[in-house]
Formats: structure tokens, sequence, C-alpha cells
């Protein structure tokens, strides 16, 4: 199916309510319906699945899932389809925690870490080369820390806990 444009919010374009409030088209026989991008298509799931009599999940990544909240014009809707999922899911405890306060919704969500079938994208490496370029040494023990480098990403523990690591295990090495 061809999905209504996304939008970061109703704010100022209130005219791309319409098309999550009444969707243009049928779903075939589904088991379970998945909004896997929670906003705006949270809304979207739930009215298909009232609709056609469906369960339906939201699925919430990162603080994205508690930003609506913050504009007025998406809290009653986004709200209803959070509070009558089947199931709410979270890639973290944090994002979790955030979409709880913002909402005012007490639900259980259940965090599910985003799963990847790494082997698919990865190419093969020279591990030996990489230690050599980055003077790691062989037998030593490697932490890698991956993702953008923001607050609410937690390097900074990683640093303090790897000082910790190191003064025990001296060859460790962090890559960030």
């Amino acid at each position: 199916r061809v999905l209504p444009p996304w939008t970061p919010t109703f704010r100022w374009r209130p005219h791309k309510l319409l098309p999550m409030l009444f969707p243009s088209f049928e779903l075939p026989p589904t088991d379970v319906l998945h909004a896997i991008v929670e906003f705006p298509y949270a809304i979207l799931a739930e009215r298909l699945a009232r609709r056609s009599g469906m369960p339906y999940v939201v699925s919430i990544h990162g603080r994205y899932g508690a930003v609506p909240f913050h504009h007025w014009e998406n809290r009653a809707l986004y709200r209803r389809a959070i509070r009558n999922a089947s199931a709410v899911t979270s890639c973290s405890r944090f994002a979790a925690e955030a979409l709880r306060r913002a909402s005012g919704v007490d639900r259980a969500v259940e965090v599910v870490g985003n799963p990847v079938g790494y082997a698919r994208f990865q190419v093969p490496v020279d591990v030996v080369d990489l230690r050599r370029r980055f003077r790691i040494p062989e037998t030593a023990r490697v932490i890698l820390g991956v993702g953008a480098l923001k607050s609410v990403k937690g390097f900074d523990v990683l640093l303090r806990v790897f000082a910790r690591v190191a003064a025990e295990e001296p060859d460790a090495a962090l890559v960030i």
C-alpha cells in the first residue's frame, strides 16, 4: 500500500491529518497491523485496525515517540492510538519511559531491541589490518561504541566505565 506522506506534526498541516483519520484503502485479511513509524502512522494503524477488527502494535524508536506529545495538535489522537494498541514496543527502556512521561498513558511497553541481520550488510574486514592501523594489540580486548555522538547515547558513561576497565585490563581498547 502507498501510505499517506509522513509528517512530523499536524501543526500547520491539518490537511495531512485527514488521510490518517479516513484512510482511502482497505486492508486485505491481516493477522496484525504493525506501525513501525510511531507518528503519525500509529493514528492510521488505530483507524485501520478499528475498521477491520484486527489488533495493532506500535513500535517506538528513541525519543521520537514522545516528541508529538509536545504539540497539542497531535496529542489526543496519538494518545488514543497508543492507549488502544494491542501492544507497544520500544527499542529501549529510555524511550519507553519518555513515551510514558510525555503521553500520560500508563501502560506496559515491551522493550525489544532493534534486530538487524548484520551478516547481510557486513563487508568482509581484515581485522589484522584494522588492529595494525589503529595500533590495537592483537591480544587486546576491544569495546566498540557505535552511535551518533549525542549526550543521550551515553558515551560519557562509556568513557568513565572504560577508565575503570583499562585500570584492570591495560591492553583493553575502546573504539567509538
